[in-house]
């Protein structure tokens, strides 16, 4: 194989220099033939200053015309481009200047042929930008993906992390094999790579969505061609369709582009559904596709029509319900979680986040989501129940304080959805940002326990934020009489504050036991105290 591959190489050779030679002696000939018509112009011009040289003006006109020609005939004949670019030079530069361009020409081949031996072909150029990755790697980030469903943010946390941390050869790496494995549900990674502080980061990113965006368009074209011969194909419609819808939110096209693609995801829908209105993925995709384009009447009409019809799904009914919050039709939205409640029960912690706003919705929330906060993780359901019956729901907007370090406070906030942000007052640093939670976590639990005030001011960072409020008179006839559940708490309570005390003096957190044992030991005493007041 390595002979053959040798005999290819010298085979080349031989092409190129023969090819070389022969469009030199070309040169030769047309660079004597444009000095004899020089020469003819000058030498004749006193005898005749009008007839001459317009003849030999057309002779030079001829000889161009020919030169085309016989660039064209060769890129027709020949099926290797040897010099294909010059043989077309060469009849442009010597119609404009004569033998002087051909002079240029001759030069330029030399120093093609001289800079051709050390420079990097485009396709060289390109695959260092994408190297060829490992094939078991590249499969294994894609599979993930795939397990873990496109729409599950925390998968992308690692990615977002070598972006952060990572060094440059990592987050080119990355980029590169995001780009040659791309799916939809790499995009915010995509998105956040072009804002990185390294300059070579951003240029890599960017050339990689220029990539996805050709390979888009090559899809689109293909896919097209197909539909053309096929039109009546469902599963090809389907496919066309899904094809658009992928690539509709995924930030990367501008927005016109993203815009067309949402609407013919749409149309396509449209088109299956038509062939076959009971087709519940169709119902499904085309459903949250007008909900996520913002179609909100059209989508809750259409996906009331259809839970009426009978088709009634886990993932419909959560879409019908996130078009009618939107439209703040909440008194339909209420009804609708009442009606279809029972879907969301059973033991599937993946829905467990769902379950809870289901709950919430139709007025029986019963607390079992409780069980995912690390406070509540002690005491049964019929007591987080009890609870729930008690608490307080409230909805805040971004950048509002649900709580200004200092305030007084008997009371504990478990997050249900959104995300805040903890800090304190400090004054050499001013406002310093300790750490943020969000979704099944809480805050408020010194204040609950012990009555003291809030050490930390809380604010709203995500859009809108829903939090249950739960207060020291409902809790405390629970946690009395179980001193196990206080030591617990007094433990869990202390590490948090000794790590957040750590973090206000920028030092490295290496909690010392015995210091963390007495901090709990405090907290328990505090709590002794304001229990046996309540």
């Amino acid at each position: 194989m390595s002979a053959s591959i040798v005999a290819m190489e010298t085979q080349d050779n031989d092409r190129d220099f023969s090819c070389a030679f022969f469009f030199l002696v070309l040169c030769v000939l047309v660079f004597l033939f444009e000095l004899a018509i020089l020469w003819g112009m000058f030498w004749e011009y006193g005898l005749n200053p009008v007839r001459v040289p317009v003849f030999l003006m057309g002779i030079h006109a001829l000889l161009v015309v020919t030169l085309f020609l016989l660039a064209w005939y060769r890129t027709r004949k020949t099926h290797s481009p040897c010099l294909n670019g010059f043989f077309f030079l060469l009849p442009l530069a010597t119609g404009m200047m004569g033998f002087v361009g051909i002079l240029g020409v001759m030069l330029s081949l030399g120093l093609f042929l001289e800079y051709r031996k050390t420079a990097t072909s485009f396709e060289e150029w390109y695959e260092s930008l994408f190297p060829l990755d490992s094939v078991n790697l590249a499969r294994e980030l894609v599979s993930r993906f795939e397990n873990r469903g496109t729409s599950d943010h925390a998968a992308l946390t690692p990615f977002m992390d070598i972006l952060a941390y990572g060094t440059r050869e990592q987050k080119q790496t990355m980029i590169a094999k995001m780009s040659r494995h791309f799916k939809p549900a790499f995009a915010p990674v995509f998105r956040e790579a072009v804002n990185n502080a390294d300059n070579s980061v951003r240029v890599l990113a960017a050339t990689a969505i220029s990539h996805v965006e050709n390979g888009f368009m090559k899809t689109t074209m293909k896919l097209q061609r197909q539909l053309e011969k096929h039109g009546d194909d469902q599963e090809l419609l389907m496919k066309v369709a899904r094809h658009f819808d992928d690539f509709a939110f995924t930030g990367l096209l501008d927005p016109v582009r993203e815009g067309e693609n949402r609407k013919k995801a749409i149309s396509g829908y449209r088109a299956c559904l038509k062939a076959n209105p009971l087709d519940q993925e169709v119902v499904m995709a085309l459903g949250r596709t007008l909900v996520r384009s913002a179609a909100l009447e059209e989508a809750a009409e259409f996906l009331s029509s259809a839970i009426r019809q009978g088709q009634v799904t886990r993932q419909l009914v959560i879409w019908s319900m996130e078009a009618l919050f939107e439209l703040k039709r909440f008194d339909q939205l209420a009804d609708l979680a009442r009606q279809h409640q029972h879907l969301f029960s059973g033991e599937d912690h993946g829905l467990a986040h769902v379950r809870d706003r289901v709950d919430l919705w139709s007025g029986r929330y019963t607390g079992d989501g409780l069980h995912r906060v690390r406070i509540f993780d002690f005491i049964d359901a019929a007591q987080r129940a009890s609870l729930v019956a008690t608490a307080e729901i409230f909805e805040f907007n971004e950048g509002e304080f649900v709580a200004r370090q200092g305030d007084s406070g008997d009371s504990l906030f478990v997050i249900l959805s959104g995300m805040v942000v903890l800090s304190v007052e400090d004054s050499d640093k001013g406002a310093m940002e300790l750490l943020r939670l969000g979704e099944g976590k809480f805050f408020g639990e010194m204040s609950l326990l012990t009555g003291a005030t809030r050490n930390s001011s809380v604010m709203v960072l995500t859009e809108k934020c829903r939090l249950m409020k739960i207060s020291s008179q409902a809790i405390v006839p629970i946690l009395q009489g179980r001193p196990d559940i206080l030591d617990a708490l007094a433990l869990d309570i202390a590490q948090r504050q000794v790590e957040l005390a750590e973090k206000k003096k920028a030092r490295f957190v290496e909690v010392d036991p015995q210091h963390l044992a007495q901090v709990s030991s405090d907290i328990r005493e505090q709590m002794n105290q304001h229990l046996t007041r309540s």
